[in-house]
């Protein structure tokens, strides 16, 4: 049997992934600018300091590289505090676990901010058991953060005594949600599923 479920976010119980295309042409409409075609991919393979320092050399932006970071931030965290819906049928998945005693956590590598602003307008924060992030376990510079992480046992207490065979773990792929709202009925009675 199904005892807890570890989702990520964008584009698994957000429809978020387009804010990672569009945030470099909302940028440069909000200063006025028209994105050349093609710009998400030119940006995509760049860093968010590299895109702002693309950005500002093609488009002869007059804001300094750290303003153009500060701005496209705002972009993408607007987005997520205003904007971005929940993917199809999310909710229902969520209700459905949670009637069923299933424990859930969220491991995503976005902002946790923008993924509680999200979750609480949206309604589905209360499923959730608590958020880890990506900086919950490595430092900017990629380094392992034992330290932080260390200081919480929170992140493992919610699937303390779970076997892995008894996990459900969603990732940002239209068929996890797919495969799970169609297998979970099945899958609840199962002791073991694999996605």
């Amino acid at each position: 049997m199904i005892k807890s479920a570890i989702f990520d976010v964008d584009g698994t119980l957000l429809d978020s992934m387009k804010i990672w295309d569009d945030a470099g042409e909302r940028y440069l409409s909000s200063v006025g600018k028209t994105a050349e075609n093609g710009l998400s991919e030119k940006l995509c393979d760049m860093s968010l300091t590299e895109g702002a320092e693309y950005m500002k050399k093609q488009y002869a932006l007059s804001f300094s590289t750290d303003e153009i970071v500060s701005g496209v931030l705002k972009i993408i965290e607007d987005f997520y505090f205003y904007e971005v819906g929940l993917k199809n049928d999310a909710k229902e998945i969520l209700q459905f676990l949670e009637s069923n005693n299933i424990k859930m956590i969220i491991a995503t590598s976005s902002d946790k901010t923008h993924i509680k602003k999200a979750f609480e307008r949206l309604g589905i924060l209360k499923y959730f058991t608590d958020i880890v992030t990506c900086t919950n376990c490595f430092t900017s510079s990629g380094e392992k953060a034992s330290k932080s992480f260390n200081k919480s046992e929170k992140p493992t207490m919610a699937f303390k005594g779970v076997r892995i065979s008894w996990l459900i773990l969603a990732r940002n792929a239209d068929l996890s949600l797919s495969a799970c709202k169609a297998r979970s009925r099945a899958a609840i009675k199962a002791s073991s599923v694999s996605l």
